[in-house]
């Protein structure tokens, strides 16, 4: 996500970011025969982590509420408040021996020690969002549906 202008002297500090007119959540409902265009969103999605992977940053929260976009071919992922650089000792919003994340896209670590989350635990997350792409079902649908 751009940030198009800051302010971190004013009271209170400041960033703006540009408006976008929905997040992927919305969408999904209306993807899952369209496997085209799922793979040129999904592409445009992991081009945009690798991005911040290439750069020892992880995400930490990657679900469909936090990927915006215009249009198929305008997306950015956002909220990065939970990332972290990978080689930081410390992270001041984890806490040890416990949950960070949206529950249903947190990968198994994320659950019960997320100060060991890595970029493993985005690739899980990207996983859950391209199943709920096709599927057109949330992950915890999908797993009530196996188990309940």
């Amino acid at each position: 996500m751009p940030v198009v202008a800051t302010d971190l002297e004013a009271n209170p500090p400041y960033y703006v970011m540009p408006l976008y007119a929905q997040g992927l959540r919305q969408i999904i409902p209306q993807l899952t025969k369209e496997h085209p265009r799922i793979r040129g969103i999904f592409r445009l999605i992991l081009s945009a982590v690798q991005y911040a992977h290439e750069r020892g940053i992880i995400h930490r929260d990657l679900n469909p509420n936090n990927i915006m976009m215009n249009c198929d071919n305008e997306i950015v992922v956002s909220d990065f408040g939970l990332g972290r650089r990978l080689d930081a000792s410390t992270s001041r919003v984890t806490q040890p021996h416990g949950a960070m994340g949206t529950s249903g896209y947190m990968a198994p670590e994320q659950y019960h020690e997320a100060e060991h989350a890595d970029v493993r635990s985005d690739i899980f997350a990207l996983g859950v969002i391209l199943n709920e792409m096709y599927s057109g079902t949330t992950w915890v649908g999908f797993c009530r549906r196996l188990f309940w």
